[in-house]
């Protein structure tokens, strides 16, 4: 099943978290998703500033990555921003072959 796009996705398939965490990282791939930002709050209070709380769930066709696709960060652009979103760690990752689609769930 083809599914609409709303957002064009970078991932990065390096679980290394000391290198994703730095300013510059080169993504692996990129492809056309739908994104549903759904419990999505950037700027949730914590003890010492603020922190990165995100409930994201991104799907994508099975057909655009390869049968090894397993990332460890996402991004996403919206078809009308100008810049991707920060690098969001992936908690969950869904194939549904029979409509072949993948599910991604960020936190």
């Amino acid at each position: 099943m083809l599914i609409f796009r709303n957002a064009t996705m970078e991932y990065c398939l390096m679980p290394d978290t000391l290198r994703t965490l730095a300013d510059i990282i080169t993504p692996d791939g990129e492809c056309p998703c739908w994104v549903d930002e759904a419990q999505k709050n950037l700027r949730a209070s914590y003890t010492d500033g603020t922190q990165t709380v995100a409930d994201i769930s991104i799907l994508i066709n099975a057909n655009s990555v390869s049968d090894a696709f397993n990332p460890a960060f996402v991004r996403y652009k919206g078809k009308r921003d100008s810049t991707f979103s920060p690098w969001h760690e992936v908690k969950s990752v869904e194939w549904f072959d029979l409509v072949k689609s993948i599910r991604i769930t960020c936190l």
